[in-house]
C-alpha cells in the first residue's frame, strides 16, 4: 500500500476575517474608552460644581460678616453700656458715621465708582455690570493719654497707632463723637485737619476709620479667551484683593434697613441697626 499525505480537515482564518475580528475588537475598545471618559468628564464637571458652590458659600459668609461688622466698634473696644444710646445708634454699641455704614453703588454710578478708583486697568478692574458694595468699619485703636483742649488740632496717643496723613480718625467718649482726617503723625502725636470744637478727657477713643469697597472685577486669567470674573475688595488706599474666583454676578439692595444681596444664584438678607 502507498502511504499518501494527509490533508487536514479545517482550513486556517481568511484575512477578511482577521481584519473583522480585529474591527469589532477596535470598536469595542473605543466604545470602553468613551464610556471612561464621559464618566470622567461627568465626575469633573460634578467636583467644578461642588467647588463653584463651595466657593460661593464662602464669599456669602465673607460678605455677610463684613456687614454684620459695619459700624460697629472692634470686639472688646468698649462696653456699649458705658456709652449713650443716642450717641452710638444702639447698645451694641454701633458708631453713627456720615451717611450710613454701608453704601451701594449701582452700575448707574459710574463716576462715584470711578472715584474709588476701581476702573483702574489691571487686575480687579471693576465689572460694569456689578453693584459696588462700601462698608465702613473700625480699626482696633487707642486712647488719649492726656486731655485735650478746645480748638487744638494735636492729641497725644498712650501708644502709637498705624495712621498717614489722609486718615480718618474717630474720636469717642462717653459725651462726644467726633470723626476728623489726618495731616501729620510724629511717634504718638497726631494733627488733626480741623481744630477740636470741644475739649476731650484722657482715655478719649481713637479708632481708624476703614472703608472697604466689595465688587465683582475682571481677573487678569482666560478660560476660553474670556476673563475670569472674582469677587474683589478694594480699600481707600487703591489695594486690591481677590477673595472669591469664579463669580460673575453681584447685587445689592437697602430696604427698610434691610440689606439684600445676591451673589451669582445666592440670595440673603442682613438686618442693619438704625
Amino acid at each position: 500500500m502507498i502511504n499518501r499525505p494527509l490533508h487536514y480537515q479545517h482550513r486556517g482564518q481568511s484575512l477578511i476575517e482577521v481584519m473583522l475580528a480585529l474591527s469589532i475588537s477596535l470598536i469595542l475598545l473605543l466604545s470602553g474608552y468613551a464610556a471612561l471618559q464621559t464618566a470622567e468628564y461627568q465626575w469633573a464637571e460634578a467636583q467644578q460644581r461642588v467647588d463653584q458652590h463651595d466657593q460661593q458659600l464662602t464669599a456669602v459668609l465673607l460678605l455677610q460678616r463684613a456687614v454684620e461688622q459695619a459700624g460697629l466698634m472692634p470686639f472688646g473696644e468698649v462696653a456699649a453700656a458705658d456709652y449713650d444710646v443716642n450717641l452710638l445708634g444702639d447698645t451694641t454699641g454701633r458708631i453713627i458715621f456720615p451717611g450710613n455704614s454701608v453704601i451701594i453703588y449701582k452700575p448707574k454710578d459710574a463716576s462715584k465708582i470711578k472715584a474709588w478708583g476701581l476702573l483702574k486697568p489691571g487686575s480687579g478692574q471693576w465689572l460694569k455690570t456689578s453693584d459696588v458694595l462700601v462698608v465702613y468699619s473700625l480699626s482696633i485703636g487707642q486712647t488719649l493719654a492726656q486731655k485735650a483742649n478746645k480748638r487744638a488740632k494735636n492729641i497725644t496717643l498712650k501708644e502709637p497707632l498705624s495712621l498717614q496723613p489722609g486718615d480718618v480718625v474717630v474720636l469717642t467718649n462717653p459725651q462726644h463723637q467726633l470723626i476728623d482726617s489726618v495731616v501729620a503723625v510724629f511717634g504718638r502725636q497726631v494733627t488733626l485737619a480741623q481744630p477740636l470744637p470741644m475739649g476731650l478727657v484722657a482715655n478719649t477713643r481713637v479708632n481708624y476709620l476703614q472703608s472697604t469697597a466689595y465688587y465683582i472685577g475682571n481677573t487678569m486669567r482666560l478660560n476660553l479667551g474670556k476673563a475670569i470674573p472674582a469677587l474683589y475688595a478694594q480699600d481707600l488706599s487703591g489695594i486690591r484683593y481677590e477673595l472669591v474666583p469664579d463669580i460673575a454676578a453681584f447685587n445689592v439692595m437697602l430696604q427698610n434697613n434691610v440689606l439684600y444681596l445676591t451673589l451669582d444664584q445666592y440670595s440673603w438678607r442682613v438686618g442693619l441697626t438704625p
